[in-house]
């Protein structure tokens, strides 16, 4: 028995159907492989960084701690120095008072400090790039968009989101592109806390 044109039309036309949301979940696939890799890039930028502050914070430290002992010993130097010649002359009971030595001792407590502050920044920024984001997406109403727009901002954490007041959401909103109602209506803050484990 031949099939009806009608039933070969019906075919033709499921089988086209098949083919475009075919090509379209291949174009999807396409798209998230491309996220997926872009991702990865990031990653290992992130990494990279991440060793480089690592390197610099252990520089830092050994950098402080050579200043230190240079300090200590110019003090102890002074101080042996004085003790030896104490009553000899008026000028060397009061060496430390002398421009020039004071001097010497004043940049390497101001280079100490410099280097501690230094290394206080990198181990801040270390600490920043070692802990990994949360993921956003587990917000409702957040997908790949938003997420990646609160994360350029600097805003990768459940608590941050969770600790939002009425005017940050106000602000946030309106840097990410959306309204501060959407956020109010989804529930960012409750949901925020509630992985946060608040």
């Amino acid at each position: 028995m031949a099939r009806a044109p009608r039933d070969d039309a019906r075919l033709a036309a499921l089988e086209a159907e098949l083919r475009r949301v075919s090509q379209q979940k291949d174009a999807e696939l396409a798209k998230l492989r491309a996220t997926v890799d872009a991702l990865a890039k990031d990653r290992d930028a992130m990494r990279g960084e991440l060793a480089t502050l690592s390197g610099q914070r252990d520089a830092f430290k050994v950098e402080i701690a050579s200043v230190a002992r240079a300090r200590e010993k110019l003090a102890s130097e002074l101080e042996s120095f004085i003790r030896e010649h104490t009553g000899t002359s008026p000028q060397i009971r009061t060496a430390r008072q002398d421009p020039a030595v004071a001097a010497q001792l004043e940049e390497l407590s101001r280079q100490q400090l410099e280097l501690r502050e230094r290394v206080e920044a990198a181990e801040k920024k270390l600490g920043q790039a070692t802990s990994a984001p949360d993921d956003l997406r587990r917000i409702r109403g957040i997908g790949p968009r938003f997420e990646a727009a609160l994360i350029e901002r600097g805003i990768d954490s459940y608590a941050k989101i969770g600790a939002w007041t009425d005017e940050n959401i106000d602000e946030v909103a309106k840097a990410i592109g959306t309204t501060p109602e959407r956020i109010r209506r989804e529930g960012w803050v409750a949901n925020a806390k509630r992985l946060a484990g608040g």
